[in-house]
């Protein structure tokens, strides 16, 4: 079962991690690292999108070019991911029972969002393993009260709020699992030591203190004004896909295994109460925060944590049904039916949705035409619009695609939005840099497509050009020609 679930994985996973260009955040983490150690944590320092531990580890697997350039700086996250598959697989050995621990594993690893935070040069997937470790010790500590045990919690939750502060809600669910053991369950919990813990934890995090209020004062630059749905909220805690697949695996299982069911064995309520609030406390308070104010801050990769507490539900839901043997046999088999079904192997092999390499094809081809189009690119980070988005490619992390993957055609940069100084810059660099060019390249994110598009087709329309529109994935390319 285990050599079953290592090839599914390494199928699913690896095409990602290794063929895939970089997307739009990936190429901040490169640009944040590509220059060393000391550049990175100085960068990240004036950066309050990124976590500061994060550049200073991103930067000792940063390579300036090669075929394994994105392989090698995506290799944080995949340690983070196996660390989390790790202490994941021994607490649901311990809290569930005797082999509950590859189920649970297996739902983690093939949950969508597992697949595209473990794949990523983003903090995320170290974030998820020191929440994993965290929550490993802390129930250890409440079962043994062992000192050693303590330290490796304290150890583990300070890695959490130095890899990424929202995952610091999980706090809240370790809280709220011992106020439920203390006062509900009866069970002897020493708060005296745990406070303390907490403490050291804020202590140690006190270095941070200064980023952090970087972060509260540029907090305005990175709002969303989309809302999000409650159906989003559902398809977060539960993939349909994923849904799906363990739905009609179990079917299969009980009509192909039917001596293998078992009377449902329980769950001790403390552990049920420390795996629904791992699974569902943050997401709901990061989408009701974000109904309440106005930013958004609902976004999957904020509560990654969650995924944990999702794979302790669902693999007690199966392993509570079927016997240990049957219940590998049903999520391995899920698996197979949903996010790794040889569709979902074969889409990893292809560009994502959110790849930079698509459009940077575009532009080669147009520019090896024996031509070198200027290229307009509007930056996708909305921090743009608040930025000196003028700065260009070598001296801000808004334009970062193009520090990773250089081209020598002229660039003119641009913000998120088209406010009336951009469209300024466009009609200048028209009248001026652009009075004998034949062609010229525009790029915006989709999101912006109805903002950009149509303004810049009707302005290049008026300087004698005419539009031709590409959409390879989420990002835009309009090819301008001069007739």
């Amino acid at each position: 079962m285990w050599i079953v679930f290592s090839i599914l994985a390494a199928l699913v996973w690896f095409p990602r991690v290794i063929l895939r260009s970089f997307w739009v955040d990936e190429a901040g983490t490169f640009w944040m690292a590509h220059d060393g150690l000391i550049a990175a944590i100085q960068k990240t320092w004036h950066w309050p999108g990124q976590s500061v531990l994060y550049s200073a580890t991103a930067s000792l697997f940063c390579l300036n070019s090669g075929p394994l350039r994105e392989f090698a700086l995506r290799i944080p996250t995949l340690i983070g991911m196996l660390a989390a598959g790790y202490f994941l697989y021994r607490l649901a050995e311990t809290a569930i029972g005797k082999g509950a621990g590859l189920p649970a594993v297996a739902i983690f690893v093939f949950n969508p969002t597992s697949v595209v935070l473990g794949t990523e040069a983003r903090p995320y997937g170290l974030a998820v393993g020191a929440a994993a470790a965290s929550t490993w010790f802390l129930y250890r500590y409440r079962e043994t009260s062992s000192r050693k045990d303590l330290a490796a919690y304290i150890a583990a939750s300070t890695l959490i709020v130095y890899f990424h502060y929202f995952f610091a809600v999980i706090f809240c669910v370790h809280f709220g699992y011992l106020l439920y053991a203390s006062l509900i369950a009866r069970l002897p919990v020493r708060w005296s030591r745990v406070i303390a813990a907490w403490v050291a934890v804020g202590v140690l995090a006190l270095p941070l203190l200064p980023h952090m209020l970087l972060i509260a004062h540029e907090a305005h630059t990175f709002q969303y004004s989309r809302k999000p749905m409650v159906l989003e909220l559902i398809g977060n805690l539960l993939p349909m896909l994923l849904a799906f697949g363990l739905f009609l695996s179990a079917l299969l299982v009980q009509f192909l295994f039917p001596g293998m069911l078992r009377r449902a064995v329980p769950l001790t309520r403390p552990d049920t109460v420390l795996a629904l609030l791992l699974w569902l406390f943050g997401p709901a308070l990061l989408f009701a925060l974000s109904l309440a104010v106005s930013g958004n801050f609902f976004f999957d990769r904020y509560f990654g944590y969650a995924l944990l507490g999702q794979a302790l539900v669902l693999a007690y839901a199966g392993w509570s049904v079927f016997q240990s043997e049957a219940a590998r046999v049903w999520v391995l088999l899920a698996a197979f039916l949903s996010t790794a079904s040889p569709l979902a192997m074969a889409a990893g092999f292809h560009s994502g949705q959110d790849d930079l390499a698509p459009m940077l094809n575009i532009i080669r081809a147009e520019s090896s035409r024996g031509n070198l189009p200027p290229v307009f690119f509007s930056s996708p980070l909305p921090e743009s619009n608040f930025l000196n988005w003028k700065a260009g490619v070598a001296k801000t992390y808004l334009y970062a695609p193009f520090v990773v993957y250089p081209i020598p055609n002229r660039f003119l940069p641009l913000p998120y939005l088209p406010a009336n100084d951009a469209k300024q810059y466009v009609s200048n660099a028209i009248e001026s840099q652009l009075t004998h060019a034949r062609e010229v390249i525009f790029i915006t994110h989709q999101a912006n497509f109805s903002v950009w598009v149509p303004w810049m087709m009707a302005r290049m329309g008026q300087a004698g050009f005419t539009g031709q529109v590409e959409q390879p994935n989420v990002y835009t390319v309009v090819i301008f020609r001069r007739q």
